[in-house]
């Protein structure tokens, strides 16, 4: 879009002056058509640009036209997928994509099964929930009673992992983190050891999440020494691909996912790297009937004939349900195979080039050769967080910092399969401009306040 070249980021506002600007409230009476129209095209123009080139805040960003186009028909058709009755050949579309990414894992086809989630935090949900019932059976119907359930996660793992461990009644402090190594990869030894551990403790060892593509650095965990350990100790593997399972599409970098076909199930979402709109989340697992024994319930005013097969609502955690893989299919569909390996082996491309210029030059120091899309680097002697707020300010780059070993870094995702060398030169141009500016500071993490 032109906007997207002539306001790259958008002004920023804050909260009080976009509820002052802006007509946001409901009121006793209704407005005409025209005048909604009207603030939503303000809404709109005040809404950040993940599309620009400028954007390199989170793991996505970019547009598909393709998808985009079909996302925009699901509203239209307005289909809930959880049964055939209600959506049709929709239900067929969603186990073609499922088929079609549980082949890039290697698990076997037919026989795996999944469904498109919300979001890789509730996949994640899910690769705990199905692991607590296989270790715990009775805790479906009876709860966890006394039972110590634990879960094994890096210690540069999503947040969501937590979260599920809460939710699920497993509790926050059984997501025992991992120490990771200086490339931000989980140590084995120190897996093995916290789970000979928890075992004499009379604890139960029920869930290793693996991650594929940590938040930050961009990190693989070794899956396929992990998938050995998981094997000999019985204990299920999840594998949080969510940001990194989009590897799998480049023969030349699936071997960051080596051992995947081992998990007992992935998260992959498609609406990152595949640059698909959000939100397209999916969760898989190798065996076909486990979704439906932890998830399925009798409802006959909803299950009214075809085979469980085609009536996705036996397997997912939700009832209505948003077509979510409609555009996935669609994106697929129009760039193959081949596309998104051309898409993947760029973005590698262009990460590997913006790491070797934070290496060449004396003002840049790169936190850590890159192993997927992020970038982390800091300005010598400059603030990461002032730096981020003032090309946010001055409507030039929206990017976003982080803390590694203690500093505040800048992260820079390539996800974008629009961009080239060129923009990524422009991006660091753009840095060192507005760094040059800044008086000269320590990078430590600011401390949260009390």
């Amino acid at each position: 879009m032109r906007d997207d070249a002539d306001q790259p980021v958008n002004p920023y506002r804050s909260p009080a002056e976009l509820t002052e600007h802006l007509d946001l409230a409901l009121d006793q009476q209704g407005q005409s058509v025209e005048r909604v129209m009207d603030v939503l095209a303000d809404l709109v123009a005040a809404t950040p640009r993940t599309t620009s080139k400028r954007f390199y805040n989170q793991l996505f960003g970019g547009r598909d036209p393709v998808a985009t186009a079909a996302d925009m028909l699901v509203p239209v058709l307005n289909s809930s997928l959880y049964t055939f009755k209600a959506a049709g050949p929709m239900t067929v579309v969603e186990e073609v994509v499922l088929e079609r990414m549980a082949e890039k894992i290697g698990f076997p086809v037919p026989g795996a099964q999944g469904t498109f989630t919300p979001g890789g935090s509730i996949s994640n949900l899910m690769g705990m929930l199905l692991a607590r019932n296989e270790a715990c059976p009775q805790v479906h119907d009876e709860g966890m009673g006394g039972v110590r359930f634990r879960c094994y996660v890096s210690a540069d793992a999503h947040y969501s992992v937590s979260k599920a461990a809460g939710v699920l009644g497993i509790g926050r402090s059984n997501a025992r983190r991992v120490p990771t190594n200086d490339a931000g990869e989980m140590r084995l030894d120190r897996l093995a050891a916290m789970i000979a551990e928890d075992r004499a403790e009379g604890c139960v060892p029920g869930v290793i999440v693996a991650t594929a593509g940590t938040t930050v650095l961009g990190a693989f965990d070794p899956i396929a020494e992990i998938a050995k350990l998981a094997r000999e100790q019985a204990i299920w593997l999840h594998v949080d691909a969510s940001f990194g399972g989009s590897a799998l599409m480049s023969p030349e970098h699936s071997d960051l996912l080596d051992g995947i076909r081992h998990a007992d199930s992935v998260a992959w979402n498609p609406h990152k790297v595949m640059g698909v709109p959000l939100s397209a989340a999916a969760f898989i697992t190798r065996r076909p009937d486990l979704l439906q024994r932890s998830l399925d319930e009798a409802a006959g005013y909803l299950f009214q004939g075809d085979a469980d097969r085609y009536n996705p609502g036996k397997r997912s955690l939700q009832c209505g349900r948003r077509n979510d893989a409609l555009k996935v299919w669609a994106a697929w569909k129009h760039h193959g195979d081949a596309g998104y390996r051309d898409r993947i082996d760029r973005l590698m491309g262009l990460a590997g080039h913006c790491a070797d210029r934070a290496e060449e030059s004396v003002r840049l120091r790169l936190v850590v050769r890159p192993a997927y899309l992020n970038v982390c680097f800091e300005v010598t002697g400059k603030s990461s967080r002032q730096i981020c707020d003032e090309l946010r300010s001055r409507n030039q780059l929206l990017v976003g910092h982080a803390s590694v070993d203690g500093r505040t870094i800048i992260r820079v995702p390539f996800v974008n399969g629009d961009l080239t060398i060129a923009d990524v030169d422009e991006m660091l141009d753009l840095i060192l401009e507005v760094a040059a500016a800044l008086p000269h500071g320590e990078n430590l993490v600011v401390a949260p306040a009390a």
